[in-house]
């Protein structure tokens, strides 16, 4: 017999408590496995460059962070080129763990290149010419003007807390081509804030993260240097960054109650917890998830998929409604202000 806590058990009762001893082990450790891939589930890396094939030099830049990603052991779904459609990029968001576009920032032809004012929507542009709108707080897949090209608004659909990072991406950080906007606060929001309201963090940069030779430099830069066994804070990245690239944690600027950081020159920006990781560790990401991805798209993009459960605050201030008056108005004030512009040759 067995003495337990001063009372005798019998060999049938000690053979129950084995039993459930063994059971109550094999739960415990099926939800620690749970709990570990929920964390992990559909987590991976997109990389977009290039995305309607006209800038060969960022192209080699993107090849290079993708070699040195694969290299440290991360899965990485890469559109480049003629890869890069509006559909691919976005199931390509679904779940992702950090988005590192590459590439061309646009606008509806508002912006003249002068440093004037520049107007909200603005987009990344696409192969397929459909292009993903920025405008308040949701993305578009095209825009919903004559119903041309478009496919609906959506919210970001990656983790939360993911890395939203922009390299040479105009109007991000206010810088279009070789000048800053007029309005440079009220750029960066709405281009941001699709994003930010996803949970993420962004940050946005005009210089190269990746040189020949295998040489990194900038936040980026120096978290793929890192290597993925272990992560580096977007404070720590950024303070071993080039000068130039490095953004100012210790001042910050706010717009319509959006904080963000950025660098002496205006060319770099930081939105989101300084503390946060530029990117997982290899070992903390998954293979895409292309099933899941398909359904969502598919389903037309719900708001209510279990993605959302997990991976963002899904409380935007507008709903749906509003977020379509404000495209009419805008598309109004946009053609009212080029027709105005056309007539006095502005």
């Amino acid at each position: 017999m067995s003495i337990i806590c001063g009372k005798m058990l019998n060999k049938d009762n000690v053979r129950k408590n084995e039993k459930l001893t063994k059971n109550l082990t094999i739960l415990f450790t099926s939800i620690i496995i749970v709990l570990f891939a929920i964390s992990t589930v559909n987590a991976h890396i997109l990389l977009i460059g290039d995305s309607i094939n006209d800038l060969p030099n960022e192209r080699e830049e993107t090849i290079a962070i993708y070699n040195k990603l694969i290299f440290d052991g991360y899965p990485v779904l890469l559109l480049i080129g003629d890869n890069a459609t509006s559909e691919n990029i976005i199931k390509g968001m679904y779940g992702a763990d950090a988005i590192i576009y590459i590439g061309h920032g646009s606008d509806l032809a508002y912006y003249k290149n002068d440093g004037g004012i520049s107007r909200a929507p603005y987009g990344l542009p696409t192969i397929d010419n459909v292009g993903i709108w920025t405008n308040k707080n949701f993305l578009s897949e095209g825009l919903n003007i004559f119903g041309f090209n478009y496919n609906g608004i959506f919210t970001p659909p990656f983790k939360k807390g993911a890395s939203v990072i922009f390299i040479h991406t105009c109007f991000a950080t206010g810088w279009v081509e070789n000048t800053y906007v007029a309005n440079p606060d009220e750029t960066i929001y709405n281009f941001n804030i699709p994003y930010v309201n996803s949970g993420a963090n962004v940050y946005s940069s005009g210089y190269y993260q990746a040189y020949d030779g295998g040489y990194f430099d900038g936040v980026l830069g120096q978290e793929l240097a890192n290597g993925g066994e272990k992560s580096l804070t977007f404070m720590e990245a950024n303070n071993l960054a080039n000068p130039e690239d490095k953004v100012d944690i210790s001042n910050y600027k706010e717009y319509n109650n959006m904080i963000y950081y950025t660098s002496q020159n205006g060319g770099s920006l930081f939105i989101g917890n300084p503390d946060s990781y530029v990117l997982p560790t290899a070992g903390e990401c998954s293979e895409y998830d292309i099933k899941a991805a398909n359904y969502w798209y598919n389903s037309g993009k719900p708001h209510d998929d279990s993605i959302y459960d997990e991976s963002i605050n899904n409380s935007t201030s507008k709903n749906i409604l509003e977020t379509y008056f404000d495209y009419f108005i805008n598309y109004i004030n946009y053609f009212i202000e080029n027709y105005i512009n056309s007539l006095f040759n502005i």
